[in-house]
């Protein structure tokens, strides 16, 4: 756990430090777009390869539905007031 507080750390001073390099930032941007696509399509196989979960999906689909709907809608009130506050302070 460490570990990865550590690289996370560092990675803010990184961005901290490349605050004002739009091409670097702008490669890191595309950097980050394929890392989650990796980490998605992994979290797939894994759950692919496991025989309960692939046994079960019809039931537990519903339930994931319910969650994944949840948190969207979450997200989207959440970000209202933040979107207003942010765009405010540049007004």
């Amino acid at each position: 756990m460490l570990i990865i507080l550590l690289i996370f750390a560092a990675g803010i001073l990184s961005g901290i430090i490349l605050r004002g390099r739009s091409t670097i930032l702008k490669g890191v941007s595309r950097l980050t777009d394929l890392a989650v696509g990796f980490m998605l399509f992994v979290l797939g196989v894994s759950i692919g390869v496991n025989e309960t979960v692939v046994a079960n999906l019809s039931s537990l689909g519903f339930d994931g539905l319910v969650l994944a709907v949840g948190a969207i809608l979450g997200s989207l009130l959440a970000m209202v007031p933040l979107a207003a506050s942010i765009f405010r302070e540049r007004s």
